[in-house]
């Protein structure tokens, strides 16, 4: 809900609906120029208004200021009044209001420019509400009071819901659900808005009627009846008024698992279950393993696949209670996941949400990474291959790009996850180390498409580290140059600024940001060596932090970036060596589209902050525009120079939605390529950064005619920079003209991230310094001739097709805009 409607007091405003009916008051004078307010609501937004109604929601109900609602006999509309309108107005009071038409969240407004844009013409009949049914609150009824009676469900502190409509209950009236029943019916009355979705706000606790009902206790009360014989629960979205009782077996950061101390005798249905409480959840019930809790009245529903508990009002014992202690359940073993071409539903389903013991002796092939969690440890992970898996010791990959050399493992398949989600740390274990246990207890969870032991005595693991790799890149000579790029995570310093950098992402203190910055600089000084261009990705916005890394990283080196339009402030740009390096002219550049992807420039604010560049008909499709930047490039002696374009990018993330990503990304993508010169025009240009795609795919496939370092360069067991839940991608690009590319020496991903673990405490290495490994290519001044060497020996061994259009590939689309202006 948003700030204007969070409140912080309390006022009831008693016996609305209980007022006489009584003849309208004269109006005293004249509304010139009102319309209906059905007909001012259908009117374009931004449009300017005037209507005459009586209000319904007094002034200072649903916010501090001096907001109302109003409605004839056409429709109602919320008044948001920002700056006030010097008067208080009560339900009755007949009103003519001028101002803007807006919508803020799906809600329709009028709202006054000023106080003389609201005046009282006199009293009438204080408005009675609709009575309406479930489908009719919405837009259909916005703005009106409406009056909705069915039974309740989902009752919870500040909002449950009434055959099935959200009943949103204003904080700073201080309204409850006092006396009202999951299960049993309710009258409720208020302010119908189609708020993010169809609402009802009640105006005082008057407007909340609970029914008296008996409640039949639901058959589905024990944990085997909930999860069913088959991969989904039979009740998936139903509301189960009964008692459950089930020990805990695990305590995650948002929930808690049961299973049940009696089971039954089915062993196609699981005896464990997830209760989930809530993201923010700290466990005030002080949950441990072995706590016998008893559940009332709660949802089930099949989140992903997991069958989870929801639904619970609150964490006091209305909603479930600790009555005693209860032994744990002896683990049952499983077998560790080997054949990839086995459906591991058929194997573990049955033990969802269960205490289970496995042995394994495997290969990690996800190092550890940790996920934000209230833990200490976070919620660490690993992820692994059993000894029984073909493709056991080799690194697999999320696609085949070489389908002779390259591991291709199913998603979901043939690997076994290992989380510290109970609260648990586990071992710092690196790609390819070798992992194994006997008899490894934990819950067995479903989470993010496929099985994981969420281990609860991490003691039994054994770690044995293969040997980290030595050999160092050799040095920059002074007849080369070399361009990099390095996604280097979020870097943030602890300074809020109000603009998007106090998330996760942000670290803790000074402090802390000093060593993260210092990991960086040192993998640009030393993994890199020094590199004469680097292009960045996920810098915050803020002269003070691309000056600290560029310090850092080496005196010589100068920065170059734009504001972006990041909800998080993350910006792309440029390091150079000034020694060796002259920037000519920079500019972000945006692309502008049919389509409202939600890019908000007015967030882009501070010196380097640029203007929407759009026509109001059209919409940005950059949140982080491609830097690009026009160079000259000289060696070391200043006696030969080449003049470079660098186009730094940060594509669409796959974080999401991916039926809306996807595409986004391919239109990125074409626009991009259309920054690069003509494939035939022997300029020296190249795109690089974080595209979140794969080399086979639909966005890489806009770059036709042009060469593309993994495809060109890199064998195909070398094609990573990242790695997910243990398949190793490629997602980091570098993209040259041909041009550019005929100066080749060498070069490609640099391994010092995604191979490695993430500790608690980071090290003053390079090592594990971001989550992508950064991308090195080393360049003459002169023609090399090893690309044309490369070619069949590289890309005609990979047998594939990256660069190339893919069949039945989207054409790139045609922009409204492509204008690029550098400075």
């Amino acid at each position: 809900m948003s700030h204007r409607l969070h409140v912080v007091g309390l006022l009831v405003i008693a016996s609305l609906l209980l007022l006489p009916a009584q003849p309208p008051a004269v109006a005293q004078a004249v509304c010139a120029g009102a319309i209906p307010i059905a007909e001012a609501r259908a009117r374009p937004l931004d449009a300017d208004v005037t209507v005459q109604g009586v209000v319904s929601v007094p002034t200072g109900v649903f916010t501090d200021r001096q907001s109302f609602a109003l409605q004839d006999a056409s429709g109602g509309i919320y008044v948001y009044a920002g700056r006030g309108i010097g008067q208080a107005l009560a339900a009755g009071d007949v009103v003519c209001v001028s101002g803007r038409l807006a919508e803020h969240h799906g809600l329709r407004e009028i709202t006054p420019g000023h106080a003389a844009q609201v005046s009282k013409l006199g009293t009438a009949a204080a408005p009675t509400p609709q009575v309406v049914q479930p489908a009719q609150v919405g837009e259909a009824t916005e703005g009106r009071l409406v009056q909705l009676t069915g039974p309740v469900s989902r009752l919870g502190e500040r909002r449950f819901r009434v055959g099935g409509v959200l009943i949103y209950l204003t904080e700073r009236l201080g309204l409850s659900g006092a006396g009202l029943q999951n299960g049993c019916p309710a009258t409720v009355s208020g302010l119908s808005a189609d708020y993010d979705g169809a609402q009802i706000w009640p105006r005082s606790q008057a407007d909340i009627r609970p029914g008296a009902c008996t409640i039949a206790v639901h058959p589905a009360t024990t944990i085997a009846r909930l999860q069913g014989p088959g991969p989904a629960t039979p009740y998936d979205t139903e509301t189960i008024f009964g008692r459950l009782t089930g020990c805990v077996t695990g305590v995650t950061a948002d929930g808690f698992f049961l299973q049940d101390p009696t089971p039954d005798a089915d062993p196609a249905t699981s005896e464990g279950i997830f209760v989930f409480r809530y993201t923010s959840w700290q466990n005030p019930r002080g949950l441990t393993p072995g706590t016998l809790v008893e559940l009332r009245d709660f949802r089930v529903q099949e989140f992903y696949d997991q069958t989870e508990i929801i639904g619970l009002s609150d964490d006091t014992d209305a909603s479930y209670r600790t009555i005693g202690r209860c032994p744990l359940p002896d683990p049952i073993p499983v077998p560790p996941p080997g054949d990839p071409a086995l459906d591991p539903a058929a194997a573990y389903e049955r033990f969802e949400g269960m205490r289970v013991s496995v042995s394994f002796d495997g290969s990690v092939i996800g190092p550890t990474h940790r996920y934000a969690s209230r833990y200490p440890a976070r919620d660490p992970e690993i992820v692994l291959l059993d000894r029984s898996s073909p493709y056991y010791g080799r690194r697999v990959f999320a696609e085949s790009v070489a389908p002779d050399r390259a591991a291709l493992l199913p998603e979901g398949r043939g690997s076994l996850a290992l989380s510290g989600g109970l609260g648990v740390d586990l071992p710092l274990a690196g790609a390819l180390d070798r992992i194994a246990a006997t008899d490894l207890t934990g819950v067995l969870a479903y989470q993010f498409g496929r099985y994981v032991l969420l281990v609860d005595d991490p003691a039994r693991l054994q770690v044995t580290g293969r040997p980290a790799p030595t050999a160092a890149l050799p040095a920059i000579g002074p007849d080369e140059f070399a361009i990099c790029s390095f996604n280097v995570l979020d870097l943030f310093d602890a300074v809020d600024d109000g603009d998007g950098d106090m998330g996760d992402w942000a670290p803790a203190d000074q402090a802390e940001f000093r060593v993260e910055l210092a990991k960086r600089a040192a993998a640009i000084r030393q993994a890199l060596q020094g590199c004469t261009i680097v292009g960045l990705q996920e810098v915050e916005g803020k002269d003070a932090v691309w000056a600290a890394l560029a310090q850092a990283a080496g005196s010589r080196y100068r920065y170059d970036y734009y504001e972006s339009a990041d909800v998080r402030d993350i910006t792309t740009g440029l390091l150079y060596d000034a020694g060796r390096v002259e920037l000519r002219r920079s500019a972000p550049a945006q692309a502008c589209t049919a389509t409202d992807y939600g890019v908000d420039y007015a967030t882009v604010r501070g010196p380097r902050a640029t203007e929407n560049p759009c026509a109001a008909d059209a919409y940005p499709l950059f949140d982080r525009p491609p830097h690009v930047a026009d160079l000259v490039v000289r060696n070391e002696r200043g006696d030969r120079a080449l003049e470079v374009r660098v186009v730094v990018n940060h594509l669409k993330s796959k974080r999401g939605d991916e039926a809306a990503n996807a595409p986004r990304r391919v239109q990125q993508a074409a626009f991009v390529a259309g920054l690069l010169p003509a494939a035939d025009a022997g300029a020296h240009a190249v795109a690089l950064g974080d595209f979140n795609d794969l080399l086979a795919s639909d966005t890489l496939a806009q770059f036709a005619g042009h060469v593309n370092l993994f495809a060109r360069h890199i064998p195909p067991d070398d094609r990573y920079t990242y790695i997910y839940e243990g398949r190793a991608e490629a997602l980091d690009h570098f993209v040259a003209t041909a041009g550019l590319d005929a100066r080749y020496l060498a070069g490609g991903p640099v391994h010092i991230n995604a191979d490695f673990p993430e500790k608690l405490t980071p090290d003053a290495t390079s090592r594990r310094s971001s989550d992508h490994d950064p991308l090195f290519v080393r360049f003459a001044f002169g023609p090399t001739g090893v690309s044309d060497a490369l070619l069949g020996a590289v890309a005609g061994a990979a047998g594939t097709s990256a660069g190339r259009p893919a069949p039945g590939a989207p054409r790139p689309p045609e922009h409204q805009s492509q204008r690029l202006r550098l400075k």
